[in-house]
Formats: structure tokens, C-alpha cells, sequence
């Protein structure tokens, strides 16, 4: 629409710019144009030069207008996918923050059923090593072997 009021603009401005030098040489009749007078001078000058000045004038408002217009409305835009961006990261930055605590619960908990395997282990060896020094040993007259059927006590 701007480039159809842009061409009208310089097509209205030929015509205006013709007929306006033709309305002052027809004024004229037969006076050379620097003879006439030199307030007839300006008033021809503003007759020919001001209303093209005013249609530039009116049309450069307009374009500025429609200009920061489509500006206006990219920086909104603009903006608001900034805010989704930034309202993404943050979520993204929780998660990770929540994965990173749930990776290291996992690891202590990975830990901490190490260390359970690893203490059943040692009572399982120390229940073995005291099972056999039961076995070799004889406490207070009580001599403790192992039988088929489980533990057999004899005294002595």
C-alpha cells in the first residue's frame, strides 16, 4: 500500500509541479519572471513549491509511521519470545538442577547399598570365624562341634 501511495505521490507532484508552472506563466502574460515583482516572485514560488512540500511531508509521516509501526509490533514479538526463552531456561535450569540432585542421591544410595553388601559380607566372615574357633574351642568344659543336624553340645 506505501509503494502504491509512494507512486501516486511522485505522479500527483509531476502534475502539480506542470500545471502550477503553466497557472504562473499564463499569470505572467508575456512578463519575463524575474521582471514581475519580488513579492510576485515568492508567491509564484510558493504556489509551485508548497503543496509538494506538504504531500513529501505528509507522506514521509505516514511511512515513518507504518515503519515504526511493523517495528513496533517485531519488538513485541520479539519480546515475547524472548520471555518464552527465558521462561524455558529457567525450566530448564530447575530440571537439570533436579536431575543433578536426583544423580547424586542415586550415587549416595548406590553408595550406601555398597556399604550395607560390603558390612554383610564382614558379618557374614566374622559368624564363619567365630563358627570355627567355636569349633576348635573348648569354653568352660563345653566342648561345641558341629554336627549334621546343627549344633551338638558335650560336656566334658
Amino acid at each position: 500500500m506505501l509503494a502504491v501511495s509512494f507512486f501516486v505521490l511522485v505522479f500527483s507532484s509531476l502534475m502539480w509541479f506542470i500545471f502550477s508552472v503553466r497557472h504562473v506563466m499564463d499569470s505572467l502574460k508575456g512578463v519575463a519572471f524575474f521582471d514581475a515583482g519580488t513579492v510576485s516572485i515568492i508567491s509564484y514560488v510558493i504556489i509551485v513549491c508548497l503543496p509538494i512540500f506538504l504531500m513529501w511531508l505528509i507522506f514521509s509521516f505516514v511511512s515513518q509511521y507504518l515503519h515504526n509501526k511493523y517495528i513496533n509490533a517485531a519488538m513485541i514479538k520479539l519480546s515475547s519470545q524472548m520471555k518464552r526463552g527465558q521462561e524455558y531456561s529457567d525450566l530448564l535450569s530447575r530440571i537439570m538442577i533436579e536431575t543433578e540432585q536426583q544423580i547424586k542421591d542415586g550415587f549416595m544410595l548406590s553408595k550406601f547399598d555398597l556399604l550395607l553388601a560390603d558390612m554383610n559380607e564382614l558379618l557374614k566372615l566374622f559368624a564363619i570365624v567365630i563358627w570355627l574357633q567355636m569349633n576348635k574351642l573348648n569354653i568352660c568344659g563345653i566342648k561345641f562341634k558341629t554336627a549334621e543336624n546343627g549344633l551338638s553340645v558335650k560336656l566334658l
